[in-house]
C-alpha cells in the first residue's frame, strides 16, 4: 500500500514538473527580447538579402547563422513577411532542445533508474546557456555537443555488442564527425573538442586509428565543402584579411589575454565567497538533521561522502531560489552556477576512488569511468573554447556546461548505490527534485534585459504589435519604443536606403526594406575606422542614411563619438530629423 502511494505520488510530481517545464517554455516564447537574439536573427536576414560570409558580413558568429538562416528562408517563403518571425524560430528553438532533451533521456535510461533519468532529463530541457530558446551559436553548441557525446557513448554499446567492424561503426564513426563539424560551426574554437575525441578513441576504441580516420576524414569533407564555399567568392587573401578584420573591429570580443585573466580573476572571489555560503548552510542543515534526530529517537544520518555531497548541492540550490525571490542582480552575477565545479570535482573523485578501490574495471563501473572521462573533459574542453573567443566571464561561461553536470549528476547516483545504498535512497530523488524546480523557477520567473539586468514575469507591462517580433510581451517602454521605431522607419527611411543604425536593437534592420550599411549586426561594435575601410572594401553598403540613438533631441553619445563625428562632417547629411528615439542623417546621393 505505501508503495502505491509512493508511486502516485511520483507520478503526480512527474505531472507537475512536466505541465511547469511547458509553462517555462512558453514564457521563454512569448516574453522579452534581448539584444543577443535580435543580433542571431539579423546575421541570417542578412545572408538571405545576399551578403556573403567572411565577405560584407564580419559578423564574429556568422559561422553559426545556417539553422536561423534555413528557418528565416521557410518562414518568409510562406507567408512573404517577417512579422511574428521571432515567435517561430524561438518555437522551434524549443522544440528542438525538446527533441535533444528526449534522446537524453533515452541515453540516461541505460545508466540510472527510470525516475532519475526523468529528473535528470527535465534538469536538462530546463538549463540554457544564455537564458533563452532561440537555436543561435549558445545553444546550437549545446545541442551538438550533447548530441556528439550520446553518439560516442553509443558507440560503447555498438562495440559490445559486435564483434567486427560493422557498418554500423562506421556510420556511427561519420555521425560523430557531422557533429563535431557542425559544433564547431556554432562556434569556431570549438575545434578544441576533436582533440578531445580522438584521444578518446585513442584510449577507449577497440578501432582506434579506423575511428580516427573515418571522424577525421568526415571533418575535412565537411570543412573543405565549407572553405569551398567562401573561396569561390574570396581570395585567399582577401579570406585572411577579413578575418582579421573581423577580430580586430569586435570590441567586446577583442580584448587581449591579459584583459581577459583579469576580467577572469575578478570572478575568483564571488565563487570562493559562493562555496563559503553554501558549506555554511550545509553546515547547518546537517546539524539540524542530527539535532531532530536525537529527539525523535531516529537513527543519525552518518557523515559519508555521499552524505555530505547530498546536502551541500541542496545547499547551493536553496540559496540560488532565495536569491532570486528576493533579488535579482546584473546578468553577470544572478547566477551561482560555480556548483558546477564541484559537480564535476566529485565525479572525478568518485571515478578516483571506483580505480583506486580495485573495482573501476569490473562490470557497469569500467564504462561509467569510460563514459564520465568522455563527457567531462569534452565539456572542459568546450568550456575552454567559449573563454578564448568570447566576452562572457568564468561565471557566465559554465552555463554552457549543462550536458556535463547531467551526465556526472547519473555518475554520481551509481555512486551512491554502490557506496551509500542509504542515502542514495533517502535523498538523492529529493536532491534532482529540488535541481529541477530550482532550473524550472528561473527559466520561467526571470529574464535578461537589454540592459544586461535580470528582471522577471511581474514586470511585464507591453506586447509588440508591429514588426518581426510582434507578439513579444516586454516591459511597457521597451513595447512602446520598438512600435515608435517601427512607424518612424517605415514613414522616413525610404524602401531600397542603405541604412546604418547605431543601436543595440539590430532587428531595427528588418523594420523596412533596407540593405545594411555596416560590417556588423552585433549589439557591441567597435565605431572607428573600420568602418572607412569595410566601405572601401564594399562601397555599395556606405550609408544612404545613418541613424543614431537620441531621446526626443537628447543625442545618446556625445560629439566625440566616432560615428557621431563622422555623420556630422563627413558624411555631408543633407536632411538631419529627430525622432522620438533616433536621430537620422540623411546623405545627399548627388554627391
Amino acid at each position: 500500500m505505501n508503495e502505491t502511494k509512493r508511486e502516485t505520488r511520483i507520478k503526480w510530481i512527474k505531472r507537475g514538473i512536466l505541465l511547469a517545464s511547458v509553462l517555462a517554455a512558453l514564457k521563454c516564447i512569448f516574453v522579452s527580447l534581448q539584444m543577443d537574439e535580435e543580433y542571431a536573427i539579423t546575421v541570417p536576414y542578412r545572408i538571405l538579402q545576399g551578403d556573403r560570409l567572411f565577405a560584407e558580413l564580419w559578423d564574429p558568429h556568422q559561422t553559426s547563422a545556417f539553422f536561423i538562416e534555413f528557418l528565416l528562408w521557410i518562414y518568409h517563403g510562406i507567408f512573404q513577411t517577417y512579422t511574428y518571425s521571432v515567435i517561430f524560430i524561438r518555437t522551434i528553438g524549443v522544440l528542438t532542445h525538446a527533441l535533444v532533451t528526449y534522446l537524453f533521456w533515452g541515453g540516461l535510461r541505460k545508466f540510472v533508474g527510470k525516475d532519475q533519468a526523468f529528473y535528470l532529463a527535465m534538469l536538462y530541457f530546463n538549463l540554457l546557456p544564455k537564458g533563452y530558446v532561440m537555436p543561435e551559436f549558445s545553444n546550437m553548441m549545446l545541442w551538438f555537443l550533447t548530441l556528439l557525446l550520446l553518439a560516442a557513448t553509443h558507440r560503447i554499446e555498438l562495440e559490445t555488442r559486435l564483434n567486427y567492424y560493422a557498418p554500423a561503426l562506421t556510420r556511427n564513426a561519420v555521425a560523430i564527425g557531422v557533429l563535431l563539424s557542425l559544433m564547431v560551426l556554432s562556434y569556431p574554437t570549438c575545434v578544441l573538442g576533436y582533440i578531445v575525441i580522438v584521444a578518446y578513441l585513442i584510449r577507449y576504441d577497440r578501432y582506434k586509428l579506423k575511428s580516427v580516420l573515418t571522424v577525421t576524414l568526415t571533418c575535412i569533407v565537411i570543412g573543405g565543402l565549407y572553405l569551398w564555399r567562401i573561396l569561390s567568392y574570396l581570395t585567399i587573401p582577401q579570406f585572411i584579411e577579413n578575418i582579421k578584420s573581423i577580430l580586430e573591429s569586435c570590441g567586446s570580443h577583442s580584448d587581449s589575454k591579459w584583459e581577459k585573466l583579469y576580467i577572469f580573476s575578478t570572478d575568483l572571489p564571488f565563487m570562493l565567497l559562493y562555496f563559503v555560503l553554501f558549506a555554511v548552510l550545509c553546515f547547518v542543515l546537517i546539524w539540524l538533521e542530527r539535532l531532530l534526530c536525537r529527539k525523535k529517537n531516529k537513527e543519525i544520518p552518518v557523515l559519508t561522502f555521499a552524505y555530505v555531497l547530498n546536502r551541500y548541492l541542496m545547499s547551493a540550490y536553496i540559496i540560488q531560489i532565495l536569491h532570486w525571490v528576493l533579488m535579482l542582480w546584473q546578468y553577470e552575477s544572478s547566477f551561482f552556477y560555480c556548483i558546477y565545479c564541484v559537480i564535476f570535482g566529485a565525479t572525478m573523485y568518485c571515478m578516483h576512488h571506483w580505480r583506486v578501490a580495485g573495482i573501476g574495471y569490473h562490470s557497469e563501473n569500467k564504462v561509467l569511468i569510460q563514459i564520465g572521462n568522455l563527457w567531462i573533459w569534452s565539456n572542459v574542453a568546450m568550456y575552454v573554447a567559449i573563454l578564448l573567443l568570447t566576452n562572457l566571464t568564468l561565471m557566465t561561461s559554465i552555463k554552457y556546461l549543462s550536458a556535463g553536470v547531467v551526465a556526472c549528476l547519473a555518475i554520481l547516483l551509481n555512486y551512491m548505490v554502490q557506496a551509500d545504498a542509504r542515502s542514495y535512497k533517502r535523498y538523492a530523488n529529493h536532491l534532482l527534485i529540488l535541481m529541477v524546480v530550482a532550473s524550472i523557477f528561473v527559466k520561467g520567473y526571470a529574464y535578461i534585459d537589454n540592459d544586461g539586468l535580470m528582471k522577471n514575469i511581474t514586470g511585464v507591462r507591453n506586447v509588440i504589435d508591429e514588426g518581426p517580433a510582434k507578439g513579444i510581451f516586454t516591459e511597457y517602454m521597451q513595447g512602446y519604443m520598438v512600435e515608435s521605431n517601427y512607424q518612424e522607419f517605415k514613414e522616413l527611411i525610404p524602401a531600397g536606403s542603405t541604412l546604418l543604425a547605431m543601436d543595440s536593437n539590430t532587428l531595427c534592420y528588418m523594420y523596412q526594406d533596407v540593405k545594411v550599411g555596416s560590417f556588423t549586426t552585433i549589439c557591441t561594435p567597435s565605431y572607428g575606422p573600420y568602418f572607412k575601410d569595410y566601405w572601401e572594401r564594399y562601397p555599395e553598403h556606405y550609408p544612404d542614411v545613418i541613424a543614431i540613438p537620441c531621446w526626443y533631441g537628447e543625442m545618446k553619445y556625445t560629439d566625440d563619438n566616432w560615428m557621431v563625428h563622422y555623420a556630422n562632417t563627413e558624411f555631408h547629411p543633407s536632411a538631419v530629423v529627430d525622432g522620438k528615439y533616433f536621430r537620422y542623417y540623411f546623405r545627399n546621393k548627388a554627391e
